[in-house]
């Protein structure tokens, strides 16, 4: 790069003299002048370029290293949020706390000093790095009903339940699922379930026509194709959400009785909801953002459609 630019230079100062007396030259002496003036235009705009790049390749460099940089200070915050965490939890173990929120931590399993907070009622443990649940979530903390798990690496087969009546509201979104954890059937008292942002893919994945008592449903964003079977084995269900998936068909919403709310935003839904006026207790429909053609109408539901 350096020999370039002296050379550059060492030819325009020689060549100087000759282009201040340009117009007195014959012609064919005007051609090689011109012709010397258009390779050294080529080779400054190469050298340009060849700089530009230099100077993008560096900042990109710095980029990438600050970003580096960002990661490992997350991952050293992580890790000393984790040992607070751990400290705090065993000065809390024989206290009588009902709640407790645990949040942006490196820890890979719930610590065992939270079960031994027997009358906690509410327990979020989110954005962290958790693998798996031990039964002993559900066996020890007999006075659960509140258990808010998103955002964490859980996988179907690493969540392990124990049977327990007391929980009311669980919480799984933005995790590892591929299926529904065979465990979920255990909690009967269920009345929420958070499911969404997963990878269920395939309505036959959702199983979970055992949670008798199941009033609100939340399926949003997990690359659903079809309005999964066995939902109307729910008698319970009032809200249903569908949201960010790829349902077309809504023939299984009519066999849905008991259903209050349903919302299927964005998805390809190429015919009206004409099955939703089969339930008579609807009262709530919301359809933003669907490829509709046709749409029925009934001024007793509150349908909201964009």
């Amino acid at each position: 790069m350096k020999s370039l630019s002296i050379t550059l230079v060492f030819i325009l100062i020689n060549l100087s003299p000759l282009f201040a007396q340009y117009e007195w030259l014959p012609k064919y002496k005007k051609q090689k002048v011109d012709s010397l003036k258009k390779i050294l235009e080529a080779e400054t705009f190469k050298r340009q370029q060849v700089l530009a790049e230099v100077s993008d390749s560096l900042q990109r460099v710095q980029r990438d290293s600050a970003m580096v940089a960002i990661q490992e200070d997350r991952e050293k915050a992580k890790l000393e949020q984790g040992k607070i965490v751990l400290k705090a939890l065993e000065a809390l173990s024989k206290s009588d706390t009902t709640s407790l929120q645990i949040s942006y931590t490196s820890l890979k399993q719930i610590p065992f000093s939270v079960y031994r907070l027997k009358k906690l009622e509410r327990l979020s443990f989110t954005s962290s790095e958790l693998e798996e649940i031990s039964p002993n979530l559900t066996k020890k903390l007999i006075q659960l009903k509140w258990l808010n798990l998103n955002a964490n690496q859980l996988t179907s087969n690493a969540i392990k339940f124990a049977k327990n009546t007391t929980i009311k509201r669980l919480m799984l979104a933005k995790n590892q699922l591929l299926t529904i954890p065979k465990s979920i059937k255990k909690l009967k008292g269920l009345e929420y379930l958070d499911l969404s942002g997963n990878r269920l893919g395939n309505g036959k994945r959702v199983k979970i026509r055992k949670l008798k008592n199941l009033e609100s449903l939340d399926l949003s964003q997990n690359n659903l194709t079809e309005i999964p079977r066995g939902l109307q084995k729910l008698k319970k269900l009032k809200r249903l959400k569908l949201d960010k998936n790829q349902i077309s068909d809504l023939k299984r919403i009519k066999k849905l009785k008991n259903l209050k709310e349903l919302t299927v935003s964005f998805n390809p839904i190429d015919f009206g909801p004409k099955e939703c006026f089969y339930l008579k207790n609807l009262s709530r429909l919301v359809m933003q953002k669907c490829e509709l053609i046709y749409i029925s109408t009934c001024s007793e539901l509150n349908i909201t459609y964009f």
